[in-house]
């Protein structure tokens, strides 16, 4: 038995070593994998009859173990060709992302006392992931809670939106750190204990990195301070948001802080409800939302997203929630339009493909990108063939053969 004649099956095997260990140390699904590259197939338990499979090809894919996740059988290990990707360590880590946070910084003509915090800002956004890779480990109701090289790269992304001419300190540049710091890895966090936990850790590498308290660095940035004895609390990290929305009337929208020169929180609140009268005056399926605090978050957290080159995200929430919602409306903010699915009883992969092909479609030329057909140019091929016809004109005109090839060469001509 196996695939047609000629041809090869790939079977791709991933999150290899997941399989739970049973009493005595052995993983069932990993065994019954090995039997096919020790015997070359398996037993069909109806007819009894031990079935050949030929021209298959593994190719697996598995994590470090820790985590949940288990060694593998060296049995089962010694028939696979091993490569491993060695993660980088801390100095290369920061020398990538420092040399593009630098570059950033000059391309956008900052001072040199905003470029000399480039070092300190990629020192603990490394404390930041470190710390929540070794503390936030996943489980079976935070299987989330899987933190990656790319989440260091959102950070360092998210501050590339900023502008040079909204900063007037270089402290509001330790602050949109730390905004981008909340909104890679505090909004991942389902549990309270788990933010509590992560936000002291900030208000730690905020001391050690930029040798300020970080009480004083939101009161220092003009931003009010409600927590106990002073300090900050998540009731105040919920007020510093960064969004391009704020001013609907501006020329330029640049990522900025919501603060007095908009009018804060309540001119953010009014310029959403602008924004969702609009997407109601010219949506089919008008939205009655009531845009308080918690919604218009959630808002700035997926404009946000959505700005970004190859930005995704994942909304995590029971139904009911108001997810599509305010998805669809930092869509429109963002001037960008969803495309769901409609999932019925009879969807099939047919359908699937269809609609895989129909948004790749839209998406290819709703946005200038669809390739130019070739200019046509008719005209020189028919001079060249009407000139052909006549120079058999001059040469053959008493021949009565050849009269009747020099009406089919015309009739060609005319054809072309």
């Amino acid at each position: 038995f196996g695939p047609p004649m000629g041809k090869t099956m790939i079977i791709f095997v991933d999150d290899l070593n997941m399989p739970q260990l049973e009493v005595y140390g052995a993983q069932p699904p990993i065994e019954l994998l090995r039997q096919w590259m020790d015997h070359s197939g398996w037993y069909d338990r109806k007819e009894n009859t031990f079935r050949r499979l030929v021209d298959l090809s593994f190719v697996c894919a598995m994590g470090p173990p820790g985590g949940g996740r288990n060694p593998i059988t060296p049995r089962y290990m010694r028939h696979f060709n091993i490569v491993a990707f060695t993660p980088f360590d801390e100095p290369s880590m920061q020398l990538i992302f420092k040399t593009i946070l630098d570059w950033f910084l000059v391309k956008e003509g900052f001072e040199s006392e905003y470029q000399r915090l480039s070092a300190p800002i990629i020192g603990a956004t490394m404390g930041a992931y470190q710390r929540s890779l070794a503390n936030l480990l996943p489980t079976p109701s935070k299987s989330h809670y899987t933190f990656n090289l790319r989440d260091f790269a959102r950070v360092v992304q998210g501050m590339c939106l900023c502008s040079k001419d909204d900063f007037e300190q270089p402290k509001e540049l330790m602050l949109l750190w730390t905004h981008e710091v909340l909104r890679v890895f505090y909004d991942r966090l389902i549990d309270s204990d788990d933010q509590t936990w992560f936000l002291e850790q900030i208000k730690e590498l905020c001391t050690a990195h930029f040798d300020v308290e970080f009480s004083s660095l939101f009161t220092s940035c003009g931003m009010t301070v409600k927590g106990v004895g002073g300090e900050i609390d998540d009731d105040d990290v919920r007020t510093l948001m960064y969004n391009t929305f704020a001013d609907p009337k501006a020329k330029k929208k640049t990522y900025r802080r919501t603060g007095e020169w908009c009018g804060g929180i309540p001119a953010l609140q009014k310029a959403t409800e602008g924004y969702l009268e609009d997407y109601n005056a010219v949506s089919p399926k008008p939205m009655k939302l009531v845009l308080f605090l918690f919604a218009i978050e959630h808002v700035c957290r997926i404009a946000r997203v959505l700005q970004m080159p190859r930005g995704n995200v994942l909304l995590a929430g029971v139904g009911g929630s108001g997810r599509q919602s305010v998805t669809r409306l930092a869509s429109h903010i963002c001037d960008m339009e969803v495309f769901q699915i409609e999932v019925s009883k009879s969807y099939s992969m047919v359908d699937w493909r269809e609609d895989l092909k129909k948004v790749l479609r839209e998406a290819g030329t709703r946005l200038g990108h669809a390739p130019k057909p070739p200019p046509h140019t008719p005209h020189p091929p028919l001079r060249c063939c009407a000139r052909r016809g006549r120079r058999r004109r001059r040469r053959s005109s008493s021949s009565p053969i050849r009269r009747s090839s020099r009406r089919r060469t015309s009739r060609t001509s005319t054809a072309c």
